[in-house]
């Protein structure tokens, strides 16, 4: 008997060396590679940066969203409506390539494509009684970047940077901006 549980045992751990060996080489080399965007590669290019903020979840004529826009030729603040968002109010201010550079390297420093993981697959539906915010990149037709983050302290969202930072970015992107959500009621 005692033979008999000397051979399983050997076989047993000559089965784990063997199944341990097999998995024990470099696993990296299986991962597919991911990219980290580099925001400042995008400083002189036709590349939009947005920032757009939504309110609480409410009824369709309740729901308010400002979204900002910035790329090296112009400055857009829309002010939006309604779950289709639509435009109720549009400013746009000439901005030029300098400008753009610094505004694009200062949202570098501060992480605007910074991402962390997320307990939610989208922002939809997250934070009902808050705000979500979407961090994009864009360069043409391709997004290269979309993060979220929300008002909620429990929901994070896909946004690692910092926040006040961003926001203090891109409202000081367009003048009046205190007073325009001022004269137009938005409340965010």
């Amino acid at each position: 008997m005692r033979y008999l549980l000397g051979v399983f045992a050997t076989v047993f751990v000559l089965i784990a060396a063997i199944f341990w060996i097999a998995n024990s080489g470099d696993s990296r080399t299986d991962a597919p590679v991911e990219s980290k965007t580099v925001l400042t590669d995008y400083a002189d290019s036709s590349a939009k940066l947005v920032y757009e903020i939504r309110g609480e979840l409410v009824g369709d004529n309740e729901r308010q969203a400002v979204r900002i826009t910035v790329d090296r030729n112009l400055r857009t603040i829309e002010l939006l409506d309604g779950y289709q968002q639509k435009v109720v109010e549009k400013r746009t201010f000439p901005n030029n390539s300098a400008a753009f550079e610094e505004f694009t390297y200062g949202l570098s420093r501060a992480g605007f494509v910074e991402s962390q993981n997320s307990d939610f697959d989208s922002e939809k539906g997250v934070c009902p009684n808050g705000n979500i915010t979407i961090y994009k990149l864009a360069d043409g037709s391709d997004e290269i970047s979309r993060l979220w983050g929300s008002s909620c302290s429990k929901d994070k969202g896909t946004f690692d940077g910092n926040r006040r930072i961003v926001k203090d970015l891109f409202e000081d992107q367009i003048p009046g901006y205190r007073e325009l959500l001022r004269d137009n009621d938005v409340k965010l």
